[in-house]
């Protein structure tokens, strides 16, 4: 079972998943995020448990394909921090971040989140 919790700080949105990831489960999350403040402007960090599944690897461009259309296309400012363990998940988001050069922000992974927040906070220019 797939799950997600999004938190809104002063800085930016935390999106924390987990279990399998698919493509309507993604389109929820955009959904829920496009009801929060200044979306889709706001920075954000994406926490993705140990048991995130990712999708197949054809659905990748499905996914940036509906995150293009949700995005607006002047967003190089935005930056979206990935944060996620190691191992075959770590390799199937550098596969999808590789793809999303793409999408019009800047995304980046990171092994935990006070390097992401760390990132994230230094776009808005505070210190973390």
């Amino acid at each position: 079972m797939n799950s997600y919790d999004i938190e809104i700080f002063g800085t930016h949105n935390e999106v924390r998943i987990s279990g399998p990831v698919t493509i309507d489960f993604v389109r929820e999350i955009m959904a829920d995020l496009a009801k929060t403040p200044d979306f889709p402007r706001r920075h954000a960090i994406w926490i993705l448990a140990n048991d995130v599944v990712p999708p197949p690897f054809p659905d990748f461009a499905v996914i940036i394909d509906h995150l293009r259309e949700v995005l607006l296309p002047d967003l190089m400012d935005k930056r979206v921090g990935l944060v996620v363990g190691g191992g075959l998940v770590r390799a199937l988001v550098e596969m999808f971040r590789s793809d999303a050069v793409r999408l019009p922000l800047q995304l980046q992974m990171f092994m935990n989140r006070d390097e992401a927040l760390a990132w994230v906070v230094e776009a808005n220019g505070h210190s973390a």
